[in-house]
């Protein structure tokens, strides 16, 4: 299947739609096990493919479209029954990129056709991002109603990821929702501690 961009594509398709029809949290991929470079690879497509299949923040503190988001999983676990001031909300200091299909269709949950290797292959730190954005002349956008950031600009690049709005609007969430504290993946991926200052300013504010 893995070997064969059709096979992949009708794998991906049916096991999202699935995954969607029965509200999964999401989908756990078990190869045993690849046994090649060629293996690899192909395992390495399937992924790509896959993530640019269900394109989404990285972390919305709300979704309209799923359950997948930072108030859905908290609330699944106070419902079931662990102690909110057992819990840390996660943040990630980083984002990824993706290529628009159209341009002008650049808002949140916009069709993508995969990651632009041009700029990075997986995760991009914020440290990164922010230089992109000067370097590039990004627009920045934060969505209020998802609790997320997200740029985008030339040759259809769109980046989504947490700037200083989103992570004090997420602390604030913590703390109004009694939980033990927050922390970061990872803190070396800041920029001038901007983030790591903007989370302890609202925690003691």
């Amino acid at each position: 299947m893995a070997s064969d961009p059709i096979s992949r594509k009708a794998f991906i398709d049916s096991s999202i739609a699935i995954a969607r029809s029965y509200n999964f949290h999401g989908l756990d991929l078990d190869w045993e096990f690849p046994s090649s470079t060629t293996d690899m690879a192909n395992l390495g497509h399937l992924f790509t493919e896959w993530r640019a299949a269900i394109v989404e923040p990285p972390s919305p503190l709300y979704n309209p479209t799923s359950k997948i988001s930072g108030d859905s999983g908290i609330m699944a676990w106070i419902q079931a029954g662990l102690a909110a001031d057992k819990i840390l909300f996660g943040f990630p200091y980083y984002g990824f990129a993706w290529s628009l299909v159209d341009p002008d269709d650049h808002g949140i949950f916009a069709p993508a056709n995969g990651t632009p290797i041009a700029i990075t292959v997986g995760a991009l730190g914020y440290n990164q991002i922010r230089k992109i954005i000067k370097r590039s002349s990004a627009k920045t956008v934060f969505n209020c109603t998802i609790v997320t950031d997200y740029c985008y600009f030339r040759n259809n690049v769109w980046i989504a990821y947490d700037d200083t709005k989103s992570i004090s609007a997420k602390v604030s969430y913590a703390k109004a929702k009694g939980l033990r504290g927050y922390f970061a993946w990872n803190v070396a991926f800041d920029f001038k501690w901007v983030l790591s200052q903007t989370a302890s300013r609202a925690w003691k504010a």
